[in-house]
């Protein structure tokens, strides 16, 4: 054996003796401690636990088991969360970290980048979201009663340096499904093979520059605002839905619910308004041909049957 393969072999096992050192004698309640007291001072009003802590490849540390509380009310849930510095980050004037997080069956992987100089101050971000699935989603769960499923992919970018539209995301809802209940009519179970949505976030309102629905029972166009009110199921709707429904959608109603021909090509619209808890229907303005029951105050459009 030459020179150069037993310095190759010291070189290995003194690598491998030192990540086992760092596991071994990793800190782990101090690192976790420290994050919980810097989130916790960054989100107020805002919880943080978290399992074990442990190093990771490259400069990059791993969380499990973590759970984001508010009020005592479950807001996020995940399975591990990896946050690592990039090395060229070393010789940048801001920080830069890079975030994966496991939840829900998906993924959401980005990366988060600190401004601090005299000049320019602020926070940036940049996610990819991957086959999230919103059924368990605590807040979603709330708001429709355990019935809405479906995975969500896409992309949302964040700049605090911007006065109007801080938030920005493009989203795509796949395999959507819920059964829908009107004043207590069974429409039965209703399938989206996609809903693309485009939003953006400007201060407490959640604009809803475009939302498209596409299925083979009712396809659909959402806008509007949302106002984010404190608790957010108490947030105001003001939203305007137009609604095509398709021929095997028509052929499945009660009789008597809708009439006229509403399978044409501009179908019809309508408004909801309330609030996220108790979302109601307003006719005013309807294009519909002819009226149509309503869901009473309260009873929203998740009810199961």
């Amino acid at each position: 054996m030459n020179r150069r393969n037993i310095i190759a072999i010291y070189g290995i096992i003194s690598f491998v003796s030192v990540c086992l050192f760092l596991i071994i004698l990793f800190p782990n309640d101090k690192i976790k401690n420290h994050i919980v007291y810097n989130f916790e001072k960054t989100f107020p009003g805002y919880t943080l636990e978290a399992g074990r802590a442990r190093p990771a490849l490259l400069l990059a540390l791993r969380l499990s088991d973590i759970k984001i509380n508010r009020a005592g009310e479950k807001e996020l849930e995940a399975d591990y969360a990896k946050i690592g510095y990039p090395i060229l980050s070393l010789f940048s004037p801001d920080r830069q970290f890079l975030i994966k997080v496991g939840a829900y069956d998906g993924t959401l992987k980005g990366k988060i980048k600190l401004t601090e100089n005299k000049t320019n101050k602020g926070t940036s971000a940049e996610f990819n979201i991957s086959h999230i699935s919103i059924k368990d989603f605590p807040m979603i769960k709330k708001a429709s009663k355990g019935n809405l499923a479906g995975f969500l992919n896409g992309k949302i970018n964040y700049d605090s340096a911007k006065p109007s539209e801080q938030a920005i995301a493009n989203l795509q809802l796949a395999d959507c499904e819920f059964p829908l209940s009107l004043s207590k009519i069974d429409l039965g179970k209703i399938i989206f093979s996609e809903i693309s949505l485009e939003a953006a976030l400007t201060m407490q309102n959640l604009s809803l520059k475009k939302c498209i629905l596409k299925g083979k029972q009712l396809n659909g166009e959402i806008s509007g605002v949302i106002s984010i009110k404190e608790p957010v199921m108490q947030s105001e709707l003001n939203l305007s839905v137009t609604v095509q429904p398709q021929n095997d959608f028509l052929k499945n109603m009660p009789s008597g619910l809708i009439f006229g021909n509403l399978s044409g090509k501009n179908g019809f619209s309508f408004k909801v308004i309330g609030t996220i808890e108790k979302p109601d229907v307003s006719m005013a303005g309807s294009t519909a041909p002819s009226p149509q029951p309503s869901p009473a105050r309260g009873e929203g459009f998740f009810s199961p049957p």
